[in-house]
């Protein structure tokens, strides 16, 4: 066995303890969600990859050891588990992803590695922590207005992987926006409501899914994209645009 495929476990809620044998390399997408009685598992360092929601709704989970080759912590991987206390988190991870710790209420010891790039919202917030020595109410304006566009470019994202199409203008959308950008979602120590970032995870699980599915070919057609581009050079230098 070299996998554990998705939702293997899903909803075994007697489940206890897990030792993962040093065979598997990967755990795929909900593979333990809602196994709402496991306090313990062993993660070998063979494994490289753990999925989506992986441990979510694991609420009895307390501590856990991530693997030294885990390189991405993904979406919701251990969202809701509200009584893990402590995780260890490898030196080569470069990537949490949204909502991966959300709602880990409990959680005292995790130590963030200096390679972490890949959680923007994250990076947003550590650029603005300080803030005894900020402009609070400018600055608060920037991070809501940075927390607006995360979420309309998901959902511009999705659009296009499930539509083809570039759609700017969210009219649909429009309230929940400019609810973020004037900061309804945002908490008095400046830090975002749960809401906010269940939200983002919710997005991140769509957009992983309508990239798996999209319309989308595979590849972009350059011999179409150049004749586009000659096009558009052409009037430019006749002045027609």
């Amino acid at each position: 066995m070299t996998s554990i495929e998705n939702g293997t476990f899903t909803g075994c809620w007697n489940l206890k303890e897990v030792q993962i044998p040093t065979s598997v390399t990967t755990i795929k997408d909900y593979a333990f969600e809602k196994c709402k009685s496991l306090k313990g598992i062993t993660i070998p360092n063979s494994v490289t990859s753990i999925g989506v929601s992986a441990f979510e709704y694991c609420e009895s989970l307390q501590d856990i050891k991530l693997p030294i080759k885990l390189k991405v912590i993904r979406e919701g991987t251990f969202y809701k588990c509200k009584n893990l206390r402590n995780i260890s988190i490898p030196s080569e991870v470069n990537s949490i992803r949204a909502g991966a710790f959300c709602g880990c209420r409990s959680l005292e010891n995790i130590k963030i590695p200096t390679s972490v790039t890949g959680n923007e919202m994250s990076n947003i917030v550590k650029a603005y922590d300080k803030l005894g020595k900020r402009n609070r109410k400018k600055d608060d304006n920037h991070l809501n207005k940075h927390a607006m566009h995360l979420v309309r470019l998901f959902m511009m994202a999705i659009d296009i992987l499930e539509k083809g199409k570039v759609n700017t203008y969210r009219k649909k959308e429009q309230q929940l926006l400019l609810s973020i950008r004037r900061g309804d979602y945002q908490k008095v120590d400046g830090t975002f409501r749960d809401e906010f970032y269940e939200m983002v995870s919710e997005y991140e699980k769509k957009l992983d899914y309508a990239a798996k599915n999209t319309i989308l070919p595979g590849e972009p057609d350059m011999k179409r994209v150049q004749e586009y581009v000659m096009s558009v050079n052409e009037k430019v230098v006749k002045d027609e645009i």
